[in-house]
């Protein structure tokens, strides 16, 4: 089964801590320094976490970070990134377990803290989150401490009140205005948690006042404004949403940031891809080699069926690039998708594997499973050739479900159904939820067990039935 190396995605991420609109970013492990500090092993797995990040694919980060702490189980470092990660997955319980490990070393991480008090409010798990809070709100400099402004115990009254009723949010947002405004906690991280809380409930008018007081009080900052973007867009005021994108991002065109906002807002809030183009032409005539504006309209024309124009943009790409691996790993990725390209995939995934020699597990498994993807066509050197790769793949990474799925099927066509069994139940051992895990392993029990193939069949349908409806789910 071939894994998607990478997704596109709109890098506005969370600026300075606050979140605006768009997928939410965080440092990533690489950016923190932490392959530097490890095992070579270990570093390994660490920088293929780190680039599953940056593309947005906290899944696979996780699967590589976990694999870094089989290699140095002592790493805070990594911890922090699978904390991280796994908070990106709303798996907020092994969170938890992460967090925790991680500020037994570094108690005074209060971002991290904070995170980890929310979520134990969202388990509910109320004994655990006053104890977040009090620690947060004991841990304060002695002057903060002393000053009645702070109103270390007014906060945590109403937040104790908060985590109690879990429901009323209005003496939260009323505190944390009075936070913001008297300049008692960090701006970022009051604007973040203000944020999260804000969206959890109807946006008034009250609050979007509040924003564009204190944004002209602050000179209009850049994420001061998105934010109360993100506020109108909640409520469905988009054309006021659209001029106030426009007006600071035309306020703001040093930044990148700003050009994928206006892109972002123009294609998943308005469904206009034609001034989403325009935007990222716009963007990346300001910034010729930003390589992430050239992948999102490529993205975005792919999307809209213009192969040949993703195709050309990601070859300019290429030409830019000093050492163009990026890029062709990029474009690897693309020709997989389409089926009209299965040639020039071929062609591309021997120029990495072969001539350049990269040692990537994912891209020697799909380029295998490309080779033998259709059974009925594939030669028996094509099978020799899958299965090397297949093998090499799985010495990188044993215990892959899509990995031990691959060589199960070559083995298959191979006509080695025997070895094909054995594969395929490791795969599903792994991951007995995958369609297509479950869809080949049925095609080898048709030859032995024919009613044990039907049941196979089933369950691939149902639980594809609900990944469908995962999907299509807002």
């Amino acid at each position: 089964m071939k894994l998607r190396l990478s997704g596109i995605t709109l890098l506005l991420g969370l600026l300075a801590g606050c979140a605006t609109i768009g997928p939410s970013q965080h440092q990533s492990a690489t950016e923190a320094g932490v392959e530097g500090n490890l095992n070579p092993s270990a570093s390994r797995h660490v920088v293929k976490g780190a680039f599953h990040e940056s593309m947005d694919d906290p899944r696979r980060a996780v699967y590589e970070y976990n694999l870094a702490l089989l290699h140095d189980s002592t790493s805070v470092e990594i911890r922090r990134a699978l904390a991280e990660n796994y908070l990106q997955l709303g798996e907020y319980e092994t969170f938890a377990i992460h967090a925790l490990s991680v500020l037994d070393s570094e108690p005074d991480n209060r971002r991290l803290r904070s995170r980890l008090a929310i979520v134990y409010h969202h388990l509910g798990d109320l004994p655990a989150t006053i104890g977040q809070l009090e620690y947060l709100l004991t841990d304060i400099p002695p002057l903060e401490r002393d000053d009645p402004v702070a109103g270390e115990e007014r906060l945590l009254t109403l937040l104790l009140e908060l985590h109690a009723t879990q429901v009323d949010t209005s003496a939260f947002i009323s505190v944390m205005h009075d936070l913001l405004a008297k300049d008692y906690m960090p701006e970022a991280e009051a604007l973040e948690m203000y944020h999260g809380m804000i969206l959890t409930r109807e946006s008034t008018a009250s609050e979007l006042e509040f924003l564009q007081q204190l944004s002209r009080a602050r000179g209009e900052p850049f994420y001061l404004q998105l934010l109360q973007v993100d506020l109108l867009a909640k409520v469905e005021r988009l054309d006021e949403a659209e001029q106030l994108l426009r007006v600071t991002c035309s306020a703001n065109e040093d930044k990148l940031e700003a050009w994928f906002a206006l892109a972002f807002f123009q294609r998943v809030k308005q469904s206009d891809n034609v001034a989403a183009r325009q935007t990222l032409q716009d963007g990346l005539r300001n910034f010729p080699d930003a390589m992430e504006l050239r992948l999102e309209l490529a993205d975005l024309e792919e999307e809209c069926g213009n192969l040949t124009i993703a195709e050309q943009l990601l070859l300019e790409l290429i030409a830019a690039q000093a050492d163009a691996v990026t890029g062709r790993l990029y474009l690897s990725d693309f020709y997989q998708r389409h089926t009209e390209f299965r040639e020039e995939a071929l062609a591309l995934y021997h120029n990495l594997l072969v001539e350049l020699a990269l040692e990537d597990a994912t891209l020697m498994n799909n380029y295998a499973y490309l080779l033998v993807e259709d059974e009925r066509s594939v030669s028996a050197e094509q099978l020799l050739v899958a299965l090397e790769f297949s093998d090499r793949s799985l010495e990188l990474e044993p215990d892959n479900a899509s990995f031990l799925d691959t060589n199960g099927w070559i083995y298959y066509c191979m006509g080695n159904l025997d070895e094909a069994a054995v594969r395929l139940q490791q795969a599903l051992r792994f991951d007995p939820e995958q369609p297509v895990i479950l869809e080949h392993y049925a095609r080898v029990l048709d030859h032995t067990d024919r009613d044990e193939a039907e049941l196979m069949r089933r369950r691939a349908a149902e639980y594809r039935r609900q990944m469908m409806n995962n999907t299509e789910s807002p």
